[in-house]
C-alpha cells in the first residue's frame, strides 16, 4: 500500500485521511442511500401500481392557482402535466409567460 500511495503522490497524511473515511464516511454513505431505496422498495411493494408516480402527481392549492393562471394564456394544460413538472417549473413557466406579455405591451 505504501509503494501504491507513493507512486500516487500521496503523503503518508493523505493516506491516514483517505483511511479514516474510508472508515468512517462509506458506511455513513451506504446507510444514507440505502434508507431511501429501501423505503422506495416497501412503498412500491405495498402498491406495485406505482406509489411513487401518484406523489408525483399530486397538485397542490398553490399548483391549482398557477394552471388556472396559464390556463388564460391558452397554454395546454394537459402537455404541461405530461411532463410532471415542480412547482418551481409551473411557477417559472408562468412569471416568462408575464414577462413576455409585458415585453409585448410596450411594443
Amino acid at each position: 500500500m505504501y509503494q501504491v500511495a507513493k507512486a500516487a503522490g500521496y503523503s503518508v497524511g493523505h493516506v491516514i485521511c483517505l483511511l479514516r473515511v474510508a472508515d468512517n464516511g462509506l458506511p455513513e454513505l451506504e446507510h444514507r442511500y440505502n434508507t431511501p431505496k429501501s423505503e422506495v422498495n416497501w412503498l412500491e411493494a405495498k402498491n406495485p401500481c406505482g406509489i411513487c408516480r401518484k406523489f408525483l402527481t399530486i397538485i397542490t392549492v398553490e399548483d391549482k392557482e398557477v394552471y388556472s393562471e396559464l390556463q388564460k394564456f391558452n397554454v395546454d394544460l394537459e402537455v404541461v402535466r405530461a411532463f410532471a413538472p415542480t412547482h418551481e417549473q409551473i411557477t417559472g413557466l408562468l412569471e416568462k409567460l408575464r414577462t413576455i406579455q409585458k415585453e409585448n405591451v410596450g411594443l
